[in-house]
């Protein structure tokens, strides 16, 4: 039982880590001046994870 609840605790903890640098991401490519790539190496994410995200921006502006 406390195995479970650890385990949920954690997927919890990361889904907010990365609701996080989502808006840190749509941020920076926002405001400009920085590459996709830049903007990966600098979040600490798969650069295709940065595109995806990239693109999700450019279907809503």
């Amino acid at each position: 039982m406390c195995r479970a609840m650890e385990e949920m605790r954690n997927e919890a903890a990361k889904g907010a880590e990365l609701a996080t640098k989502k808006r840190i991401i749509e941020r920076l490519l926002t405001r400009g001046g920085m590459t996709v790539q830049e903007v990966a190496d600098t979040i600490e994410l798969p650069l295709a994870d940065v595109e995806a995200i990239a693109s999700e921006l450019q279907a809503i502006h």
